[in-house]
């Protein structure tokens, strides 16, 4: 409380997220959420995507994923149009794609009583399970691509 009354704030200003409920919710959210809030452009996009969008404070929230400075100002514009993401909205899901591998990630959940991963291991030696991306906005479809079923992963 010292530190914060050093950098400015009074004793009245620091009562208040105490006296207002929802003041002290935002506050903690922020603070969890490593000083992430939402820009425009993700406020729009999820408007649009509605629960078709799994966006960075869903990462930090799900998987306790803390986005780095340099992730967090790569991510904190939606890089589609908003036609783009009217035209998408049913058949795919907006992704905040953080650097961790499908892998990490399954292992972050791993415990969790709700279950985000089939029973499965067969992708666990593949490539694309340790890869891990650069943070970008992904566009995933939720069904397979037409005619990629029961081929290999090179075909």
């Amino acid at each position: 409380m010292l530190r914060l009354m050093e950098s400015g704030l009074t004793f009245e200003a620091l009562q208040t997220p105490i006296d207002n409920p929802e003041m002290c919710r935002r506050l903690v959210q922020f603070w969890l959420s490593g000083g992430f809030e939402p820009t425009m452009s993700h406020k729009r996009a999820r408007e649009i995507m509605r629960r078709n969008m799994f966006g960075v404070e869903d990462a930090i929230q799900h998987f306790g994923l803390l986005p780095k400075k340099h992730e967090i100002a790569v991510l904190s514009k939606i890089p589609f149009s908003e036609a783009t993401l009217e035209s998408c909205k049913e058949s795919h899901v907006l992704v905040a794609a953080l650097p961790f591998s499908i892998l990490e990630i399954r292992g972050k959940v791993a415990d969790r009583e709700e279950r985000l991963f089939c029973e499965q291991d067969w992708y666990n030696q593949q490539a694309f399970a340790k890869d891990k991306s650069e943070a970008s906005w992904q566009l995933v479809r939720k069904t397979p691509v037409p005619d990629s079923m029961s081929k290999t992963w090179d075909e």
